[in-house]
């Protein structure tokens, strides 16, 4: 068989980096640095006899070298194994295989999840299996839901292959939000894209798009054909030994602390020496806009970076699905990649505001927003009373809503909370305006000057905050009566030898926030003590 009927390309091209648009290595350099006698791996198999002059002998000694493969070792001589990379691997080879790679620890359940792997089930005559399989349901990356056949010794199928390492890599939530219309689009571009399965297509095409797999050379993916285990070895080293992963696939560099930035993990071949490394993200169009480490420093790649949504000059970049991928090469010139993964850069933004910032009773509150992208729905949150939507004049950019300030508001400087809606997140902003309680006294007396016995109208004029109303005047008080909204009544008698003088009257309004006044100075006269006018006459 040869190489070329099993292809997996990088789509990315790294900035710096030798010979990463294809993966291929050349196969003389490394076979002749093949071990000649017979050792065992990390995993305990020795070196199989029959890998080093297959074509896929690199893919399977570095997996091998990882302690992640499982042959047959003779039980008359145990240090002679087999891989047999022309057999077909079956469901249970591949998922353990998939499962020692990731590094999910062995599970032993009170009831096997699948009625047809037991809990002695054992698999390549007598390699435990069961506990890595059951590892596998564990971890996720089980097509197969517990309590259903697992069929552990059918051979699988390319199709199934490219879903099992779909799951593996957390991609399928990426696969399912492809449309159908994009998934036949990406298909048909093989012949036999129709014999793909139904529930296989949108994994397949995942895989195709992001150039885990490209096909035969005949035009075709054959979806149905059995994995062999050279084919399986060759699509776990290609798609797993290096993973760089973000931990979310989706974030919103947009300044407002939240998602601003996206932090990537990255693992890796645990028993090669590893001279530098670099990752890059590209448009979907694959023009790399950043990369980590860009003049490669040599040395082993961090745990973890972090990216903030800008190219390496700095400037932010706009909305849209970017493509990721990492890589690192070892000491002897061997490089290995990750596969390419997704991730959407988005700006959800919500800027708001309120008119005026002090409001009486009655006035109207107007409040603003704007939303990047369109918002399905915004809304305001006060201190007291429902919440109020907001409308949209046009179509979800702009957010308006506007409403009477008075109770049950209380009084105040106070929070307001605009939330805003998007299709998968919702952004929040709160904004501060007081509720001032308008309260004021207008107030006369008549008739002023006043004489002793006289009756005095005292009145005034309040605003509706005003609860009731009183009138101190020749040391009594005496409680107006309220004849409209605002207007306060009422009437008073100059007491008899009352000094001539200015005399006090001082009018106080109660108000839920305390009582406010007013004065007004009235002139009482000795009747006695009129002006005498003299007329002259002849």
């Amino acid at each position: 068989m040869k190489m070329s009927s099993v292809k997996f390309a990088c789509r990315i091209r790294l900035h710096y980096m030798r010979a990463f648009a294809v993966v291929v290595l050349a196969l003389s350099s490394v076979l002749g640095a093949l071990p000649g006698g017979t050792f065992a791996s990390p995993g305990g198999d020795p070196w199989y006899i029959d890998a080093g002059s297959h074509w896929s002998g690199t893919y399977i000694k570095v997996l091998w070298q990882e302690g992640v493969t499982d042959g047959v070792v003779s039980q008359s001589n145990p240090g002679i194994a087999w891989f047999y990379p022309d057999n077909y691997t079956s469901r249970a080879q591949f998922v353990v295989l998939l499962a020692k790679v990731f590094g999910l620890p062995p599970a032993s359940p009170e009831v096997p999840s699948y009625p047809d792997v037991p809990e002695g089930y054992n698999m390549l005559y007598g390699k435990p299996a069961w506990q890595l399989i059951e590892g596998a349901v564990l971890g996720g990356i089980s097509l197969v839901e517990p309590g259903l056949y697992f069929y552990p010794d059918d051979y699988t199928k390319r199709e199934d292959a490219v879903a099992f390492l779909v799951r593996s890599l957390d991609l399928e939530p990426y696969a399912y939000s492809l449309s159908p219309t994009e998934v036949t689009n990406i298909l048909r571009r093989f012949r036999d894209w129709q014999n793909i399965s139904s529930n296989r297509r949108n994994a397949m095409a995942c895989a195709v798009r992001l150039g885990i797999i490209e096909g035969y050379e005949d035009g075709t993916v054959k979806p149905g054909r059995f994995m062999t285990r050279a084919e399986a070895a060759t699509v776990v080293y290609r798609s797993c030994l290096i993973r760089f992963s973000a931990r979310k696939d989706k974030f919103s560099p947009d300044g407002d602390s939240i998602d601003d930035t996206v932090d990537f993990d990255f693992t890796y071949l645990k028993n090669q020496s590893v001279r530098t490394w670099q990752a890059v993200i590209a448009t979907e169009s694959l023009s790399p806009v950043y990369h980590f480490n860009p003049s490669e420093v040599p040395g082993e790649p961090p745990s973890s970076v972090t990216w903030d949504g800008r190219d390496n000059a700095g400037n932010p970049l706009p909305r849209g699905l970017y493509l990721y991928q990492a890589r690192v090469e070892d000491v002897r010139g061997r490089i290995f990649l990750s596969i390419t993964k997704p991730l959407y850069l988005e700006i959800h933004s919500l800027d708001a505001r309120l008119d005026p910032a002090e409001c009486v009773d009655g006035q109207t509150l107007t409040i603003i927003a704007n939303t990047v992208p369109e918002a399905t729905k915004v809304t305001a949150e006060f201190a007291a009373g429902p919440i109020r939507d907001f409308f949209s004049p046009d179509g979800g950019r702009t957010w308006v809503l506007e409403v009477t300030v008075g109770p049950p508001l209380p009084l105040g400087l106070q929070p307001v909370t605009v939330w805003a809606e998007f299709p998968a997140t919702m952004r929040s902003k709160t904004l501060y305006f007081e509720r001032v309680q308008e309260a004021w006294i207008l107030a006369a007396v008549e008739p002023n000057p006043a004489s002793w016995g006289q009756t005095l109208r005292l009145e005034a004029l309040s605003a509706p905050s005003v609860v009731d109303v009183t009138v101190a005047l020749f040391g009594e008080d005496t409680s107006l009566r309220k004849t409209s909204q605002a207007a306060w009544t009422g009437s008073q008698t100059v007491p008899f030898a009352l000094k001539a003088g200015f005399y006090p009257a001082v009018f106080t309004g109660r108000t839920d926030t305390g009582p406010i006044s007013a004065t007004v100075w009235v002139e009482v006269r000795d009747p006695s003590s009129e002006e005498i006018v003299y007329v002259l006459s002849e």
